[in-house]
C-alpha cells in the first residue's frame, strides 16, 4: 500500500509554506511608522509611559529581538569596541538568548551590536524606567509604572504595545490602512472599549485622540516578529553574508532564515562565489579538516574540463560554485552540500557539530575570525559564569566547547591572518573586510587572551 506522504504534491506544499511565512514591515510604510515612534520618544511633553513604549519599539525595530529577549536586557549591558572613526563609537548589549539556552537559568549569554539610534533609546530607558526599577529592587532595563514582577510577560507587552499603537493613530497613520498594507495585523477599535466586570471602559471616548475613532474602525500595525524579518532582510539587502546575518540575529536557524532569504539556491551561489573567489583569486587557504582534499578536488574538476582560471576567471568560480554549492553554518560553511546525498546532518547538527566546527566537513576562512571571536566571547562568558556560580559539570562542559573553539577555529584563523596580512598589506585586507578592524588592531592582545584558556 502507497504511504498517502508519497501523493502529496510537493510544489504546493512549498506555496503554502511560503505564503504562511512572516511577511516584513511594508518597506513604503516602515519610515512612516518609525519616524512617528521617534517622534513621541524624544517629545519630553509626552507620558513617560508612552516614551518607554516608544524606546522600547525602537530596540525591537532596530535590533531584531525575539519579544521576550528585551525582557532580560539589563542596565550597563551596552559596551563599547574599538571604532576607526572615533566620531562614529561603536557599541554591543548584553542579552539573553532562549532559542538555544539549556543552562541553569534556561538562556544563553548572547551580544549584539546596536547603532546609535538604539543607544538613544537604551539610554532613555535607563533614565525613565529608574524609579520603577528601584521600587522593584531590579536590575532590568525595561519596567513600567504598574509592573509588579523583575520582568514583564510577552503577552503584558503585547497589550501595552497595541494600546500605544491606539492612542497615536494620527502619528502613525495607521487608520483603516489594510487595503494599502495587507502585511500589517489590525485590531478594531472597540477591543480596547469594551466595558470591564466593574462596568469601566479601558478608554474614555471622549479623550482627544479617540473623538474621531468608530468602533468598528481598524488600528493596522507591525507586529514585534515583523520587525524580526525587516532587520535581517535589511541586512541581506545590504549584500551581508548570510553567516553574519546569522550572527547578528544570534543562532538564526535555517529554517528562520527561509523567513527573511527567500532565495536560498541564489543565496548560497552568491554565498560560494564570495568563498571561491577568495581562495582562487587571492590565494586564501581553506580552513579545516578537509579544506585541502577538497579544495583538491576542485582543482581536478577544474582540469577535467579543461578551464583555464588565468583567462576566465570569474567563469571559473561560476561553474564551480554550481557544481559544488557550499552552505553557510554558524562560523563556516559545509562543503558536503555539492554531494548528490544531501549531507543528513544538515539540520539536526547545526547547533551541534557545524556550530562548534566539529563535523569533518565543516570548513572555514580567515576572514570568519570576528565570527568566532564572537562565539569565544560567548562561550568564555559562559564558562565564567558556571565557574564563579559553582556549577562544575557544566563548566567543564562549555569549558571543552571554549577550548574546540580556540583550537579548531579561532586560533587557526588567526594564524591564517597573520600570514594574509603579511602577503595583502593591512590596508588591503581591511578595505575587503572591514569586519577584521577590531581583530587586526587588537590581534596580540586577543591571542594572548585566549591562551589563558587553553
Amino acid at each position: 500500500m502507497q504511504h498517502p506522504l508519497q501523493d502529496r504534491n510537493i510544489s504546493k506544499l512549498n506555496d503554502i509554506k511560503h505564503a504562511n511565512k512572516t511577511p516584513e514591515v511594508p518597506i513604503d510604510y516602515f519610515p512612516v511608522f518609525l519616524d512617528a515612534v521617534k517622534t513621541i520618544m524624544r517629545n519630553e511633553q509626552e507620558d513617560p509611559e508612552d516614551r518607554i513604549t516608544a524606546a522600547s519599539i525602537i530596540l525591537y525595530s532596530q535590533i531584531g529581538f525575539r519579544t521576550a529577549e528585551l525582557f532580560t536586557v539589563k542596565t550597563g549591558s551596552i559596551h563599547s569596541v574599538y571604532s576607526p572613526n572615533k566620531d562614529k563609537p561603536l557599541y554591543y548589549m548584553d542579552f539573553l538568548s532562549f532559542k538555544h539556552g539549556k543552562g541553569e537559568n534556561g538562556g544563553t549569554i548572547a551580544h549584539t551590536y546596536i547603532n546609535s539610534l538604539s543607544r538613544e533609546a537604551y539610554d532613555l530607558l535607563e533614565e525613565l524606567c529608574r524609579e520603577y526599577r528601584n521600587n522593584l529592587g531590579v536590575d532590568t532595563l525595561l519596567v513600567t509604572k504598574f509592573q509588579k514582577n523583575a520582568t514583564t510577560t510577552a503577552p503584558q507587552y503585547s497589550t501595552r504595545y497595541r494600546k500605544f499603537i491606539l492612542r497615536h493613530w494620527k502619528e502613525l497613520q495607521c487608520l483603516n490602512i489594510g487595503d494599502d498594507y495587507e502585511d500589517l495585523s489590525f485590531f478594531e477599535v472597540r477591543t480596547f472599549f469594551r466595558p470591564a466586570k466593574d462596568g469601566t471602559y479601558t478608554y474614555d471616548k471622549n479623550s482627544d485622540w479617540a473623538k474621531d475613532l468608530q468602533m468598528d474602525d481598524r488600528i493596522y500595525y507591525p507586529t514585534i516578529r515583523q520587525f524580526r524579518v525587516s532587520v535581517c532582510t535589511s541586512l541581506y539587502r545590504q549584500q551581508i553574508p548570510l553567516h553574519y546575518i546569522r550572527k547578528h540575529m544570534n543562532h538564526l536557524s535555517e529554517d528562520m532564515a527561509a523567513y527573511y532569504i527567500r532565495p536560498q539556491k541564489n543565496l548560497e551561489k552568491e554565498y560560494s562565489e564570495t568563498i571561491y573567489r577568495a581562495v582562487f583569486k587571492d590565494g586564501s587557504k581553506m580552513l579545516g579538516t578537509n579544506g585541502d582534499a577538497f579544495v583538491q578536488k576542485i582543482n581536478e574538476f577544474i582540469e577535467q574540463n579543461h578551464m583555464n582560471i588565468q583567462d576566465d576567471l570569474e567563469g571559473v568560480i561560476q561553474a564551480v560554485a554550481k557544481k559544488f554549492p557550499l552552505r553557510s553554518k554558524v562560523g563556516g560553511m559545509c562543503i558536503r552540500c555539492g554531494e548528490v546525498i544531501p549531507c543528513a546532518s544538515n539540520n539536526s547538527t547545526d547547533v551541534i557539530y557545524c556550530a562548534f566546527g566539529m563535523c569533518p566537513n565543516h570548513c572555514h576562512m580567515f576572514f570568519m575570525a570576528d565570527i568566532s571571536y564572537e562565539e569565544y566571547l560567548q562561550n568564555r562568558d559562559v564558562a565564567q559564569y558556571n565557574k564563579d556560580n559553582g556549577y562544575k559539570k557544566a563548566y567543564q562542559r562549555e569549558l571543552n566547547k571554549l577550548k574546540y573553539i580556540i583550537e579548531h577555529s579561532l586560533m587557526p584563523e588567526l594564524t591564517m591572518l597573520e600570514d594574509e596580512l603579511e602577503r595583502h598589506g593591512e590596508e588591503e585586507i581591511l578595505d575587503k573586510y572591514p569586519q577584521l578592524t577590531y581583530i587586526v588592531n587588537h590581534l596580540d592582545f586577543i591571542k594572548q587572551e585566549v591562551q589563558t584558556w587553553m
